[in-house]
């Protein structure tokens, strides 16, 4: 299926993109094999057929902001694609932990996630999509659970008490339709408390992250 004909891009997904147009704008240090370079898509809005992405490195110093025409886009892989694909494919050389972290959850998310899409994000997801060696023996596993209704904080408790009986530990977004926010801070949360929500238009706080009209601030 041709790139035009995929669905938009959504926030984690790793994108490759041909380098050609933004070679004037790439740093030295991105990765790039026949012409092509792979990006992680952000939060934030750009106009229409175009999407933020950021570009990373081999070391945490390594980081940049694109903006990518989505013509120029040759690939996408979303996390939950690293579940179907790249995992259950075999793992590549990641730390043992973190290898024994991703064979637990292949076996126990769809019970502890109620069947819900997930998938690894920052610097594990990154190296299962593109190979390179960013990920470190004192890395965490960045997660992204989708979670498209209402959630209630005793079982984000029960999901947060699960994902810390694995090796490594896990830091877990919640993404709801209007945005994401921590599982655990989630699962903390009181009847008339107030969570932090990452938007495309920034932070904001709010008492449910399922709601677009329930912001309280900025």
């Amino acid at each position: 299926m041709a790139v035009s004909e995929r669905a938009p891009a959504r926030t984690h997904d790793l994108v490759r993109f041909d380098t050609g147009p933004y070679e004037a704008q790439l740093p030295a240090w991105v990765d790039r094999v026949t012409g092509e370079a792979w990006a992680v898509v952000t939060r934030q809005i750009l106009p229409d057929k175009h999407t933020a992405a950021g570009l990373r490195g081999r070391l945490r110093s390594e980081r940049a902001a694109v903006q990518i025409d989505d013509r120029h886009i040759v690939d996408l892989i979303s996390p939950e694609n690293l579940v179907a694909k790249t995992l259950h494919a075999g793992f590549p050389s990641v730390p043992g932990d973190i290898w024994r972290t991703l064979d637990a959850l292949l076996t126990s998310a769809p019970t502890w996630f109620g069947g819900r899409a997930w998938g690894p994000t920052g610097s594990v997801g990154f190296q299962l999509a593109t190979g390179l060696p960013v990920v470190r023996e004192t890395s965490d596993l960045d997660l992204v659970i989708r979670v498209d209704g209402y959630l209630d904080p005793e079982e984000a408790q029960s999901i947060q008490d699960a994902l810390a009986t694995l090796p490594t530990r896990v830091d877990c977004l919640l993404e709801t339709s209007v945005g994401a926010v921590a599982l655990a801070e989630w699962a903390a949360t009181t009847p008339d408390g107030e969570v932090l929500l990452r938007t495309p238009t920034g932070p904001s706080l709010c008492r449910n992250p399922w709601a677009a009209g329930d912001r309280v601030r900025r």
